[in-house]
């Protein structure tokens, strides 16, 4: 089994002799007649590369909507909502409540906001 910086790289006849005690934290590419054929990788680390890969797409889609001029400010977000907290994240001292539904906007952080509406 040969080794490289990101993977290690084995055959197919190879990962099915070590399939047992094989370390996948790192992908592992198999092949078959000296080319790729499969890549094996733990599925929590496969998981978390989905959930990167998906915000990346997210903050691709807001790139180009910033570029095409499709933006707000956070402050006419809030407005249209009728919220009667101050905007400012420095002004919370204590939780928002939305005025009609009485729900916490500003649970943790000062600019999360509930999403059950």
């Amino acid at each position: 089994m040969r080794s490289s910086t990101s993977h290690l790289i084995t055959t197919v006849s190879a990962f099915k002799k070590e399939l047992a005690s094989m370390d996948v934290s790192k992908p592992v590419v198999v092949t078959q007649n000296e080319k790729p054929l499969y890549v094996v990788q733990d599925p929590v680390q496969f998981e978390m590369q989905q959930e990167q890969i998906a915000l990346l797409r997210l903050l691709s889609f807001a790139e180009k909507d910033v570029q095409a001029g499709r933006k707000r400010s956070f402050e006419d977000v809030f407005k249209n909502h009728n919220l009667t907290a101050s905007l400012s994240p420095a002004n919370n001292a204590g939780d928002a409540k939305h005025e009609s539904t009485n729900k916490t906007l500003y649970p943790s952080h000062p600019r999360t906001v509930a999403a059950d509406y």
